[in-house]
């Protein structure tokens, strides 16, 4: 279904439902959930700054960078507008 349904280099939104010390879960449709990894935000941003910049249950738009179907992974970046 992922495989199908999205291919790398897609801009689409995402919902917020976790950020953790490594980056910030976003899920998009169908309850599939992708990482933004804390590399791709500024050096400075701590999980405390994150939480405040992306609130749980927040939308965001992403762009997906990797597709890992057999690890079931699912790798995002912030979509730049």
């Amino acid at each position: 279904m992922l495989k199908n349904r999205y291919e790398i280099g897609d801009v689409i939104d995402a919902t917020v439902t976790s950020v953790t010390h490594f980056g910030v879960f976003a899920r998009l449709d169908l309850g599939i959930e992708g990482l933004i990894h804390v590399s791709s935000f500024e050096a400075n941003n701590s999980r405390q700054e994150l939480t405040k910049l992306y609130p749980v249950g927040n939308p965001i738009r992403v762009k997906i960078i990797h597709i890992d179907i057999d690890k079931r992974r699912l790798g995002l970046r912030l979509a730049v507008n």
